[in-house]
């Protein structure tokens, strides 16, 4: 095994053993991270969907252990963005899409929900219920 695979084998190891050390601090692009309670969000559409679950008294988490799925010939990890424990679902949210997000989504073992535009202008607007998550 050569010494750049080798290394990136113990990463995925050190990653699924200590998943906050990824899902937490991982800058996704050119995304700012906005300190929100005692949480990190990427962008301000995480703060977005924070504050909505949050007036709904929904709670909520975005320390999330990974899970792997397969693209482009590799084993990968993927975290979404939320957690709702209470209703055991997940939540992504989503600006632009990559055939590496619908690979993610595909085979996704657990109920996920994804908040692309149109959902974000209606939490803006008070439009979108907690039925949207049901």
């Amino acid at each position: 095994m050569n010494l750049k695979k080798k290394h990136s084998e113990i990463m995925k190891d050190v990653v699924r053993k200590f998943p906050d050390s990824y899902s937490v601090s991982n800058v996704s692009g050119r995304t700012k991270i906005y300190e929100y309670d005692e949480f990190k969000l990427k962008g301000t559409w995480e703060v977005i969907v924070a504050e909505w679950l949050d007036s709904l008294n929904i709670k909520w988490t975005n320390k999330i252990r990974g899970f792997e799925y397969f693209f482009d010939k590799k084993i990968r990890l993927y975290f979404p963005d939320f957690y709702l424990k209470e209703l055991n679902l997940y939540i992504e949210v989503k600006g632009f899409e990559r055939k590496m997000d619908h690979a993610k989504w595909s085979n996704f073992p657990e109920k996920l929900i994804i908040i692309k535009n149109n959902e974000i202008n209606k939490i803006k607007k008070g439009e979108l219920s907690i039925n949207f998550l049901k």
